[in-house]
């Protein structure tokens, strides 16, 4: 895997980014009540 990719698992997903910005593209993209439900599953 290249050292540039970056990789997040949000609700059981493994997501790679090729970047920082693509990441932060996808993220705002993504609801905010899926987010909150990673937030309590981390807890």
């Amino acid at each position: 895997m290249r050292s540039d990719m970056i990789v997040r698992r949000i609700k059981g997903m493994t997501l790679i980014f090729l970047s920082e910005e693509v990441m932060i593209e996808v993220l705002e993209n993504v609801e905010m009540e899926n987010i909150n439900d990673v937030n309590k599953e981390s807890n």
